[in-house]
């Protein structure tokens, strides 16, 4: 892992964006493919936060992390965990997930959530490992491109 590093991206590049795109896709086939300006209004963004791993300076993982301020307070929620497929197994995902909730309590966050599916053995299992406790909760979700719905 000595070849690793991770920082939270404040500038993007077309070499930079086309990289994150290629990750994206291994998140899920149906992911968009952000183009460089929609990456720089996230990026700009004051609770968005897009944390890269290199491995000899190429990006080899990406997360997101979600920060906002409530009236209950801080909370961060990390997002879309992506180590591409030719570097898993090195630490990775872990040296992201350790920069996210780093900067999260640097922040004052109360605390941060993740979601995982079931069928990602790996990754829930890594998530325990990390400290990270599964709730008790239930999760909805209303897809509003069903016009069907409200």
């Amino acid at each position: 892992m000595q070849n690793i590093r991770v920082e939270r991206i404040s500038s993007i590049t077309e070499t930079l964006a086309s990289s994150l795109a290629n990750l994206l896709t291994e998140l899920s086939a149906m992911a968009p493919r952000p183009n460089v300006d929609e990456i720089k209004r996230i990026l700009y963004s004051d609770v968005v936060h897009v944390f890269v791993a290199y491995d000899d300076d190429v990006p080899a993982g990406m997360l997101t992390l979600v920060c906002v301020t409530l009236l209950s307070g801080k909370k961060c929620i990390i997002e879309d965990v992506i180590v591409s497929a030719e570097f898993r197994r090195r630490g990775i995902a872990s040296e992201l997930i350790r920069s996210a909730v780093a900067y999260s309590r640097i922040n004052g966050s109360r605390y941060v959530d993740l979601t995982s599916r079931s069928e990602r053995v790996a990754a829930n299992a890594l998530y325990r490992q990390l400290g990270f406790v599964e709730r008790q909760t239930n999760v909805y979700r209303l897809a509003l491109l069903d016009k069907s719905t409200l």
